[in-house]
């Protein structure tokens, strides 16, 4: 995740449809797969429906075929859209933004050189309804698309194919990340045209200096299928979706990863670091310690709690804030850390996962 990006909501979508629809009539299509993690997902929710994952980005659909050949996947080095035809696909600096669409000015700086291109592709592009006649298949029950700015052409690609899936899953621009790119309100206008229903926003990104709304994951549901849902209970994984607290500190975490910040200490033993529990029950970082300035236990989750005295010794890469009503006076308190050369890294401050560095003095003339 870009350290411009703060993620809200994140309910498990592929875990919810499989208790909302758990007799899926056809197979699963994953169009930009990318390296199989999604795909991954999708077979544990869904360990005995057939899966063809398509992923055109010759170094990802490797990793894709990789990961995916011990669990039955069929992977497919194809791009999805509504012609059939040869394209030249955009291979930039981080995998998840390859796209056959130029980035947008929006789109560099949401996500600084990650869009940056570093080679083109030759590329296959298919509609699905003519794959699926030539491969047999006749019934679609689960439409996944995060195609980057390609999903409406997708959509129009699965031609009458569409009329036989039960849910749709995809990603969607709010803010065009890439020039001619799919929206949200496109995508839904036309999923309505076809019979189906926005049932639920699983995740919606904030980004840029003024965390704006910029892009989300929708799931609509066929019209006869989302009637049957609203007349039963509440689903388990919307009770369970995640705290925003949460995610924020996952987000906070994965920054630590990608700028190689490796020994973190979390600042706050108090309920906002309670609530973080799911991020730091497996961590992508090592979370040395836990700061509280009057520590009232020695250990949380089996991480010590320390003092911020006995924290300054402790050779650390980063420090987390984990407060937010409270986050401007641990702010304040975590000076001795930035002086001492340690980032901070602060939750909520300018509306977004911020990192305070030590200003570096100005050079003597």
């Amino acid at each position: 995740m870009n350290p411009l990006q703060t993620q809200l909501l994140m309910i498990d979508a592929y875990r919810l449809i499989a208790e909302v629809i758990p007799d899926l009539d056809g197979v699963i299509i994953d169009g930009g797969a990318n390296v199989g993690q999604a795909t991954e997902h999708l077979r544990k929710c869904f360990p005995s429906t057939p899966i063809h994952a398509f992923e055109p980005v010759g170094e990802a659909f490797e990793q894709l075929a990789e990961h995916t050949a011990p669990l039955g996947v069929r992977p497919h080095r194809l791009a999805l859209g509504d012609t059939e035809h040869e394209a030249e696909i955009r291979v930039n600096r981080n995998l998840w933004t390859c796209s056959l669409l130029d980035a947008s000015s929006r789109g560099h700086e949401f996500h600084d050189d990650w869009c940056q291109t570093v080679r083109t592709e030759r590329i296959r592009v298919v509609r699905l309804d003519d794959w699926a006649q030539r491969e047999g298949v006749d019934r679609v029950s689960l439409l996944k698309l995060d195609l980057q700015g390609f999903e409406l052409p997708a959509l129009r690609g699965a031609g009458d194919l569409l009329d036989t899936v039960q849910a749709i899953y995809s990603e969607a621009q709010i803010v065009p990340e890439y020039t001619g790119a799919s929206t949200f309100s496109q995508i839904d206008t036309f999923l309505n045209t076809r019979g189906f229903t926005l049932y639920q926003i699983t995740d919606l990104c904030l980004k840029g200096a003024h965390s704006e709304p910029s892009c989300c994951d929708g799931l609509w549901l066929r019209q006869d299928i989302l009637d049957q849902v609203r007349s039963r209970p509440t689903p388990r994984p919307i009770l369970d979706a995640v705290d925003r607290r949460a995610v924020l500190m996952a987000d906070a975490l994965r920054l630590c990863k990608e700028q190689d910040l490796r020994r973190v200490a979390i600042y706050g033993a108090g309920a906002h670091t309670a609530a973080c529990g799911p991020s730091l029950a497996a961590p992508p970082v090592n979370v040395v310690a836990v700061i509280d300035d009057q520590p009232k236990r020695p250990a949380l989750w089996n991480i010590p709690v320390v003092t911020r005295d006995e924290a300054h010794d402790m050779a650390l890469d980063a420090v987390i804030l984990s407060s937010d009503r409270a986050e401007r006076a641990l702010l304040n308190n975590a000076d001795m850390f930035i002086e001492a050369g340690v980032p901070v890294i602060s939750l909520y401050e300018h509306g977004r996962v911020t990192t305070h560095r030590q200003v570096a003095a100005p050079s003597a003339v």
